[in-house]
């Protein structure tokens, strides 16, 4: 048996119920998934209506449709999804009758009675094929989740652009917009950001948090402490498992706000670190490469809108 076929699907269309088990018995040997059709009709509905195969043996002379005329139905059929491999069996042996066949759709074309060798052969070609036509459906899905995804992006960029334009002189409405502007595109996540005092990180803006009410914590300890204190300028500080991480006695928030993996990101004022991103979600290993880019995104934002923020408390002062 081989293992590879067994994935594949084969209909066989015959009205001799003695070639049907004949080849059921022979092909199921091989590791195919056999489906039977008794007449064109049913063929028909299996191709249509069921789990439509991959490969399709068609009987040329069946009750109620032939096997060229399935051919042509199937070839025609304007909304096809996965491609049938059709191989048409039969008596005729002309050489007309092979380009009618063809002509009519079918891929390969097998004279009775049947060689096994020929037989086995054929549907290795066709479960070639099969494969070939799946990994390019797979390929094409990708791309259409992609240009789904780019899409969003999109309609983000310019909902972002419309915020940064309509920014006030009121440091807290500004951060809170930025937050509400950026974190929908986050893999459904929780963010809070801090602004770094003395030992102390304190809440400025948050998005998605639980309590709702993110309260001050000591640096010492937390997931933001290393983004804050080390590591190269914009590094983000990544915690795939925060279970297996040391921090759960360490922070009091993974336990309060069952954090499973966490991203720290420092942000910047003028060159000096001022505050942190802290990111957090319910799942390990959930954090994902646009989760990051996002992220630095944002982190330049709030830096320009920090900067903003200090130049116009500098100048208050004077």
């Amino acid at each position: 048996m081989n293992q590879g076929n067994r994935n594949l699907k084969v209909l066989v269309a015959d009205d001799d119920e003695g070639v049907r088990m004949f080849l059921k018995m022979v092909i199921s040997a091989w590791g195919y998934h056999v489906i039977e059709a008794h007449d064109g009709q049913e063929a028909w509905r299996a191709m249509d209506f069921l789990a439509v195969p991959d490969i399709a043996l068609l009987d040329w002379d069946m009750p109620e449709i032939d096997g060229i005329q399935l051919c042509r139905q199937v070839r025609a059929k304007k909304k096809e999804q996965t491609y049938i491999y059709l191989i048409v069996i039969t008596g005729k042996g002309a050489a007309q009758d092979v380009v009618e066949a063809l002509n009519a759709g079918a891929d390969d074309y097998l004279q009775k009675p049947l060689d096994t060798n020929q037989l086995k052969s054929r549907l290795e070609v066709g479960a070639r094929v099969a494969g070939y036509e799946r990994g390019l459906r797979e390929e094409n899905r990708q791309l259409s989740t992609r240009m789904d995804e780019l899409t969003w992006k999109m309609q983000w960029l310019l909902k972002l652009n419309q915020t940064l334009l309509t920014l006030t002189p009121d440091y807290a409405y500004n951060v809170a917009h930025l937050l509400g502007a950026c974190c929908p595109m986050l893999n459904h996540a929780s963010v809070i950001y801090y602004v770094s005092h003395s030992d102390v990180l304190h809440p400025v803006g948050h998005w998605n948090v639980p309590d709702n009410d993110p309260r001050d914590i000591p640096l010492a300890g937390s997931l933001c402490a290393r983004a804050v204190r080390s590591g190269g300028k914009g590094n983000a500080d990544v915690v795939v498992d925060v279970g297996d991480s040391g921090f759960r006695g360490s922070d009091p928030r993974v336990n309060a706000y069952a954090i499973q993996a966490h991203v720290a990101l420092p942000v910047f004022s003028q060159g000096v670190r001022v505050g942190c991103l802290s990111t957090f979600y319910s799942r390990s290993n959930s954090v994902e490469k646009d989760d990051l880019q996002t992220l630095q995104f944002l982190a330049t934002a709030l830096g320009v809108e920090e900067d903003r923020h200090r130049a116009a408390a500098s100048g208050a002062g004077r």
